[in-house]
This record gives C-alpha cells, sequence and structure tokens, in this order.
C-alpha cells in the first residue's frame, strides 16, 4: 500500500467506534461458541470499502455477528449497540487464532480489492438481562447459567457427531468404501471428522478422494443446521 492509502486505512480506523477495552474479546474461542448458541441467521450481506465506514450500523439497538472465509482465513466480527467490540481471525490450515484491531486491518485491505461477502446473525438476548451478582446466591446462579450454556453446547455437539456418523455410514456404499470407524472431534474453532475406511468387497475400488469432497460440502450444511458455524475439516485414510 502506498504511504496515502495508509494514512488514509488509519483515519478510517481512528474513525471507527470500537471498543479496545473488549477487542480481544474473540480470542476465546468459546466466547464465540456461546454468541452463537443464542444467535440467528439473518442472510448474507455485502461489504465494500466505502461500507466499512458505516459498518457499525448494523448493530443499531442489537447484537450482531458477521463471518466470512477470505483467503484461506475466517473473519468473525462481533458488534454490540452500534460499536465494534471484537473482531477475530482464524487460520484455517495452521489453527492459529488471533483477535484485536489487526484483523480489523486485514478486512478493510481485503476490501478495498473487492467486496467482501458476510453472513449476518442476530445474537438474540436472553428473556430478562441479568444484573451483576452482588450475593452468594446470585454468584451461584450466575455459575449455574453458565454450566447450562456448556451442556446445551455439548448436546449440540453430540447430536452432531450422531448425524455426522450416520450420514458417512449410509454415504460410504455408494463410493465402494466400507467405514471402520469415524472421529468427530472439536478442537480450537474447528470440526475434525477422521474416517477410517476399506474396500466394500474383495474387486471393488474405494474412491475415497471422491467421497471427502462430498463430506467436505455436505457436513458444512449440516453443521449449520445444528447451529454450528465453523470449518469443517475431513480427513479420509485407508486401510
Amino acid at each position: 500500500m502506498s504511504d496515502s492509502d495508509e494514512k488514509e486505512l488509519e483515519e478510517l480506523m481512528a474513525s471507527l467506534p470500537i471498543d479496545l477495552d473488549k477487542a480481544d474479546l474473540l480470542g476465546d474461542i468459546t466466547f464465540e461458541a456461546q454468541l452463537l448458541i443464542r444467535s440467528r441467521f439473518l442472510g448474507s450481506i455485502t461489504v465494500r470499502y466505502e461500507d466499512f465506514k458505516r459498518i457499525h450500523e448494523y448493530s443499531d439497538g442489537k447484537e450482531v455477528l458477521l463471518t466470512a472465509e477470505l483467503e484461506g482465513k475466517r473473519f468473525v466480527v462481533y458488534m454490540s449497540n452500534g460499536v465494534i467490540v471484537s473482531v477475530a481471525m482464524s487460520d484455517l490450515e495452521k489453527g492459529e487464532r488471533i483477535a484485536g484491531l489487526k484483523p480489523l486491518e486485514n478486512l478493510i485491505k481485503i476490501s478495498r480489492e473487492k467486496p467482501i461477502q458476510f453472513k449476518l446473525f442476530e445474537v438474540v438476548p436472553g428473556e430478562e438481562e441479568k444484573k451483576p451478582p452482588t450475593t452468594e446466591a446470585a454468584v451461584e446462579e450466575a455459575v449455574v447459567e453458565e454450566e447450562r450454556e456448556g451442556v446445551e453446547l455439548e448436546k449440540k455437539l453430540e447430536e452432531f457427531r450422531n448425524r455426522v456418523r450416520k450420514i458417512i455410514e449410509d454415504t460410504a456404499p455408494a463410493y465402494g468404501c466400507q467405514v471402520v470407524e469415524t472421529r468427530v472431534n472439536v478442537a480450537e474453532d474447528k470440526v475434525y471428522v477422521e474416517v477410517l475406511v476399506r474396500k466394500k468387497g474383495l474387486f471393488s475400488r474405494c474412491k475415497s478422494g471422491e467421497l471427502k469432497d462430498l463430506l467436505e460440502s455436505d457436513l458444512k450444511l449440516v453443521a449449520a443446521m445444528h447451529d454450528l458455524y465453523i470449518p469443517v475439516s475431513v480427513e479420509i485414510k485407508s486401510t
């Protein structure tokens, strides 16, 4: 970028309403997961360079998440009541994740070259806003609520794992493969599906590459159906 472009970028960043005290919140994948559990998909939006000056307006009066996959990286923007709270960037290959101003700067730079397609989610608030705990009973209630949210997330993951195993078992035979074992794990901000297969018959050929391509496409949709808006990686090994 030229000096004038760098200066323009700095001025744009400085003009945005950013909560600097909370800029690294999305560095915690658990925090993002909790937001996604409470979210509902509103649709896709296109954001161009000039639109970044007003991007916070999508969150006027509410909490929202914007997600996008660009150049091998996944971006998440969390905004609340007209303020950019936190932005995170994950490297889908290396499994690295950073949060703060740098991911936002990278997004704006990318938007100079091409429009960015975001998925827009609204984070739905609970039935009532909880006051900060001031008594032992209130602290215990807050802990119970946090544990309940963790249980709900684990329940979604277990339902997802069961659905994945069934899809793989039903699909593999059509590609000449017999499933020996399926492992579904969640680490960092990615779902890892490992499938061990062998030839279905003595004279058949297990088309593991074609099976892998199909599963990567289908399982992303299955994850979204279970409100798990995170990347899915599929690895197939033959015995």
